[in-house]
């Protein structure tokens, strides 16, 4: 065994994912019980099909986890998420951490359980959102919508403001889904932003309703963001909205009325407005 495990692990430290995925599969196959040190060290591998040969030799030896960290990459390798569903909170801080795993099974499987977790998870979620690794933070930003706990308003809100586009339009979407009104704000600055995703925006902001009507009207006067201003509350479809509209007829820009009497059309047909192209 000695020597074999001294070659395996000298596989396992291969660049190449096959050597590796090789030297897995072997392991399993000398149904040793000294093997299972490497065995565990396989369960880390950024290549889910060595994770996965690992987990699969380890049952066949009988081997029990210990730590919940230990068990938890062992399920994930197995992609058993029901009995990770099982172990309750200490699972949260390990599933967090496969946000950001190279394989998306496994962060689609991690992401299913935490919002299984519902608000147990938000604060473990919450922090994760000052991740450096951008994967979890747009993991973790999407899934607090799902969870949706008002909890994790405030740092969403200052999610829309992150390096990455893509957090920020999860934290834009989980905003809408909470419908908490302290996000009003944050989001008529975000739909303003050269770098927002504004359909989402626009979207987010549909789910306040009226909420979002008296937010947007001031940017009706604003010449660089009333066009942004009609069409969000032509999505909105409030007929709260009418009132203000008619007022902001500007008798020196026929172009913006003929927007205008369009958005206001659309709110009285009940249609869905669509702008032009």
């Amino acid at each position: 065994m000695q020597r074999d495990a001294r070659q395996l692990t000298a596989r396992l430290k291969s660049d190449d994912w096959a050597v590796r995925w090789d030297a897995a599969i072997m392991l399993g196959g000398l149904a040793d019980r000294d093997a299972i040190g490497l065995l565990l060290t396989c369960l880390n591998d950024p290549l889910y099909l060595v994770r996965l040969e690992s987990a699969r030799a380890l049952e066949k030896l009988g081997w029990t986890p210990g730590d919940a960290l230990t068990r938890v990459n062992y399920l994930a390798a197995k992609r058993d998420w029901g009995e990770m569903g099982k172990l309750g909170a200490t699972a949260i801080a390990p599933l967090v951490t496969l946000l950001g795993d190279g394989d998306e099974g496994v962060k689609r499987g991690a992401r299913e359980t935490l919002t299984g977790f519902g608000e147990a998870a938000v604060s473990a979620l919450v922090t994760a959102l000052d991740s450096a690794d951008r994967e979890i933070r747009r993991n973790a930003a999407g899934i607090l919508g799902d969870i949706g706990d008002r909890r994790a308003v405030d740092r969403l809100t200052v999610a829309l403001s992150d390096s990455d586009n893509i957090v920020r339009l999860n934290a834009a979407v989980s905003l809408g889904k909470i419908k908490d009104k302290r996000a009003i704000g944050p989001l008529v600055r975000y739909l303003q932003d050269r770098n927002s995703s504004q359909d989402d925006a626009m979207w987010a902001l549909k789910q306040f309703g009226s909420a979002a009507v008296e937010a947007l009207v001031p940017l009706l006067k604003d010449t660089k963001a009333r066009y942004l201003a009609l069409e969000t509350l032509g999505k909105i479809g409030d007929r709260l909205a009418i009132g203000h509209l008619k007022a902001a007829i500007d008798p020196d820009d026929e172009r913006f009325n003929r927007v205008v009497r369009r958005v206001i059309e659309s709110i009285e047909s009940g249609f869905q407005y669509i702008p032009d192209d």
